[in-house]
């Protein structure tokens, strides 16, 4: 995971390595976490191989190329980057998957396997390519503003647990930023509005106990229905 990577950045001083970045884009961004990864990295003395893929529902708008623009500013040869198209967990969890208007965004692209297999040969032919263009679109700066307007601030709020909690601890193993803890027996919220807003804990809770409030809905992103998606 990103988190343990985090606490374990080191500098890449062997001229074979080659570095992959893969995340889910959120609201037309890269997560934080990955943001910080990136940002941590030492520069490369040798400009290692590096490739950059995204997941996404709706649109992953200008995602890659704020990772890629970082990448390329500490040395790294760019050569391929690709978005998958994929079911995301707010469609699972917040929306009916079976609703017309929602079932486009619970599927995966049509053709993805071809899409993946070209990712792969690009990965394998990469040091014969040139360094990947960084080509924002002329609103960038705007859906910067919007981002963080709805993810950081009107969606995934107030995060907290109901009745049914039996302070399991589950919900705190998959926490990538520690904001759950387990404190004398009983699960605490250390910043109902300040985590990342991943979803772990929502997804992994099986007694639903925890939740947004601005979130009425509540589904569940399973193996299961992923599998199924991609079969179909």
């Amino acid at each position: 995971p990103v988190e343990d990577a985090l606490n374990d950045i080191r500098s890449f001083e062997c001229a074979d390595t080659i570095l992959g970045i893969g995340y889910p884009v959120y609201d037309l961004m890269p997560p934080n976490i990955i943001m910080e990864f990136v940002s941590k990295l030492n520069k490369t003395k040798f400009q290692n191989m590096a490739f950059v893929f995204s997941t996404y529902t709706t649109n992953p708008h200008d995602s890659n190329y704020y990772i890629i623009e970082r990448l390329q500013e500490k040395g790294f040869h760019v050569a391929t980057q690709e978005n998958f198209k994929a079911p995301g967990t707010s469609s699972y969890l917040y929306s009916n998957p079976d609703y017309p208007i929602v079932k486009g965004k619970s599927v995966f692209r049509t053709g993805i396997n071809q899409q993946i297999d070209n990712f792969v040969i690009n990965i394998l032919d990469s040091n014969n390519r040139a360094d990947i263009p960084i080509q924002y679109q002329r609103l960038h700066k705007f859906y910067q503003t919007i981002s963080k307007i709805t993810f950081g601030n009107l969606f995934y709020r107030n995060l907290k647990k109901n009745n049914n909690c039996n302070n399991c601890g589950q919900c705190v193993k998959s926490c990538p930023t520690s904001n759950l803890i387990i404190q004398e027996g009983e699960l605490i919220i250390k910043n109902t509005n300040g985590c990342m807003s991943c979803l772990r804990c929502v997804q992994t809770c099986n007694k639903k106990a925890i939740n947004f409030t601005s979130s009425k809905r509540r589904g569940s992103y399973t193996r299961e229905k992923i599998e199924n998606a991609y079969n179909n």
